[in-house]
């Protein structure tokens, strides 16, 4: 049993999106047990990169209190996305158990229909007030540690869209330069807008995101180029055949599996370093 979980563990850790896919073949109620027995850090990855209506029937059958803690983990994006697929009851114990404002930022978006841009907003961007300075805006960056930020976003007092100052900008500005002297005004995306109107928008050919404002110019968070193909090529799944007797080892088997894959096409020379790795201690 231990050696079969520290596989687990090491195949949602190293392959989320191969374990995503095993996930998949498993019975909601036999996935959400491996879930409960693993860290969310680890877990949350493979959940995010499973269809929508599969993640969506695992988080349902958690606790709510670990199914909040999972789905905390997770980008907006693919938390709405699961969120939207999953029954009423089972949604209002998850969205209880997020943070306050994390909570009502879901509740307004699910507010949205499906082929509108609010409905798949991004909320998690990097946003200071126009008076902090460059050096601020770096620190905030780096602090983040997402892969894919573009820039930072410049509001005034009451969170209002100023302009979008770039990593590039940034880089290439004095520390002391205020934000709003380095930001440049991007178009900006109504909440309200239809998702096939906005495709049709010529600023996507030069911006991997735009930011999204509500009708009072407030700045909600950004659609990126991405998350609105994604948007636009969605569609329904039908629900998997549960396979498998044993959750644990179904996974480990799987992860031996692309183990020994991986040793049949690699060079003989040298000595590789191990995939596994010891269970990691809880949250």
């Amino acid at each position: 049993m231990a050696e079969a979980l520290a596989l687990a563990l090491a195949f949602l850790e190293e392959r989320p999106e191969s374990a995503a896919r095993s996930l998949e073949s498993l019975a909601s109620a036999d996935a959400a047990a491996l879930l409960e027995l693993v860290p969310v850090r680890i877990g949350a990855p493979a959940v995010g990169r499973m269809t929508s209506w599969t993640a969506a029937q695992c988080v349902a059958a958690l606790p709510a209190e670990r199914a909040g803690a999972l789905m905390a983990q997770l980008g907006s994006r693919d938390a709405l996305a699961i969120l939207r697929q999953m029954p009423a009851p089972a949604r209002d114990r998850v969205l209880a158990d997020l943070p306050t404002s994390t909570g009502r930022q879901y509740r307004r978006a699910l507010t949205y229909p499906p082929t509108r841009v609010g409905a798949w907003v991004n909320h998690d961007v990097a946003a200071l007030g126009e008076d902090h300075t460059v050096d601020e805006a770096l620190k905030m960056i780096v602090a983040r540690r997402q892969r894919d930020e573009a820039g930072v976003y410049s509001v005034d007092e009451a969170r209002r869209y100023l302009g979008t100052a770039t990593v590039t900008a940034l880089l290439h500005s004095a520390g002391s330069t205020r934000l709003a002297a380095v930001a440049q005004r991007q178009r900006a995306l109504p909440d309200s807008a239809s998702l096939a109107a906005v495709a049709a928008d010529v600023s996507w050919s030069t911006s991997l995101a735009l930011p999204v404002i509500d009708r009072h110019g407030e700045l909600l968070g950004e659609l990126s180029r991405a998350n609105l193909e994604k948007a636009l090529h969605q569609t329904r799944v039908d629900q998997p055949v549960a396979t498998g007797p044993s959750v644990l080892f179904h996974l480990a088997e799987t992860y031996l599996g692309v183990i020994g894959e991986l040793a049949r096409v690699a060079p003989p020379a040298g000595a590789q370093e191990s995939h596994s790795r010891p269970g990691r201690n809880d949250r």
